[in-house]
């Protein structure tokens, strides 16, 4: 097959850029062509500055063996709202501009979302070409935004909605990342035939070998700490503030340290509060290379998810199949029913607290620090658990199948 994925991220841009890598490395592998269509990478998402070519519109980046990589302009770096809501706007104009470049052979389209304005365009590009489309829901956007508040204009949810649903009826076939997210769209009316599950995956592999030369412990000083991560985007939809509450009242614990690793508009107000209350067992550090990012997982106690309790939209955030293949236990700080709150449940690899109840929050990190036995219990349970539900060839076995499908259909 000749795929083109369109992508908003793509590596060395950090958080979950790698689920495009290892999505378009996953079928090259298996003799199939790939190509991406990605942005400039984001200034605030890189470890290091990234050589542009200067006074380009776009270029190919050649960094990753088979696959071909179309960077088009520009290259952002704002976190506030009104940066966002620019970068989204100008992103498509881009996005299409290097879809048309690329896409003149292409059986498929692969895309998708948040952000809603990139399966937009990726829509358009797919009727302009006549070439089937497959989208990803990685989260529900607008729903989720309107619910917590963070999109409030009336007309704004209006014009997305009606895209949001224009979307879904033009796509030929949507992916999933957990169940529940099912319900939702039968309720916007796709048609149930419509939809395929595919959850998150995770390299086996990757955690095994990951960066076996990096002491995460030494180079922060954290040697003998009972280490409690928070390791993802640090965004509108977590419930951060509870996470430092339960730092503040676990704070005479000399030896429980709170790592939050990571980037997001709601890095700055939650470092803020944590310096208000004269905390010294929390430390913020910048996102890393997915290599290190494991090993920070897999050398730390505990890992927290945490989701805010007003964020009632479907979500299995990205960072769980990492967490259990790392064999690292959960504390899942979500709203009751949830997807994750489900998954710890089924998995028994780690302690369910409601969002917002940071008193339940620190007693359950209180309850694995002082029962080592159980922390490893949970971490054993979790990592059979990715083993049997999240590796990366299973999941790539199904995508390839479902692709495939419409490929030989259209021929």
């Amino acid at each position: 097959m000749r795929i083109l994925a369109i992508e908003e991220g793509f590596p060395p841009e950090l958080m979950s850029s790698h689920y495009a890598l290892e999505f378009a490395q996953g079928l090259s592998r298996r003799g199939h062509s790939l190509s991406v269509v990605t942005l400039f990478p984001k200034k605030h998402l890189l470890k290091k500055p990234v050589s542009i070519p200067k006074g380009k519109l776009f270029y190919w980046d050649l960094n990753y063996n088979n696959i071909r990589v179309l960077r088009v302009f520009p290259q952002f770096r704002s976190m506030s709202k009104v940066g966002r809501a620019i970068e989204y706007f100008v992103s498509s104009i881009s996005l299409l501009t290097g879809g048309l470049i690329v896409s003149g052979k292409k059986d498929i389209i692969h895309v998708g979302t948040p952000p809603l304005f990139v399966a937009f365009t990726a829509c358009i590009l797919a009727r302009i070409r006549h070439i089937p489309i497959i989208l990803r829901i990685w989260d529900i956007h607008p729903d989720a935004l309107e619910k917590i508040g963070v999109v409030r204009n009336k007309l704004l949810i209006r014009i997305m909605k009606i895209i949001e649903r224009f979307i879904y009826r033009y796509v030929d076939h949507i992916t999933i990342i957990s169940d529940s997210y099912k319900n939702y769209l039968i309720q916007e009316g796709v048609p149930e035939k419509k939809i395929t599950m595919i959850s998150n995956w995770t390299n086996l592999t990757n955690v095994q070998n990951s960066a076996s030369n990096y002491e995460f412990r030494p180079a922060f000083g954290l040697e003998g700490k009972f280490i409690v991560t928070y390791a993802g985007s640090l965004s509108w939809i977590n419930d951060l503030e509870t996470i430092i509450e339960s730092a503040n009242l676990l704070k005479e614990l000399k030896d429980v340290v709170f790592v939050f690793c990571g980037d997001g508009i709601r890095k700055e107000p939650t470092m803020r509060m944590s310096k208000n209350l004269n905390l010294d067992n929390t430390l913020f550090i910048q996102p890393q290379p997915l290599e290190k990012y494991l090993k920070i997982i897999s050398e730390s106690n505990v890992c927290v998810v945490s989701l805010r309790k007003d964020f009632a939209s479907p979500a299995l955030p990205a960072r769980i199949p990492s967490i259990l293949a790392c064999a690292r236990p959960i504390i899942a700080n979500v709203p009751f029913g949830s997807d994750t709150y489900h998954l710890i449940n089924k998995a028994e690899c780690g302690l369910w607290v409601e969002s917002g109840d940071a008193s339940s929050l620190a007693a359950a990190v209180l309850k694995l620090y002082m029962d080592r036995r159980l922390t490893e219990m949970f971490g054993f349970n979790g990592r059979k658990y990715a083993e049997s539900n999240f590796s990366i060839v299973s999941c790539m076995d199904r995508y390839e199948e479902l692709l495939n499908s419409f490929v030989k259909a259209e021929r």
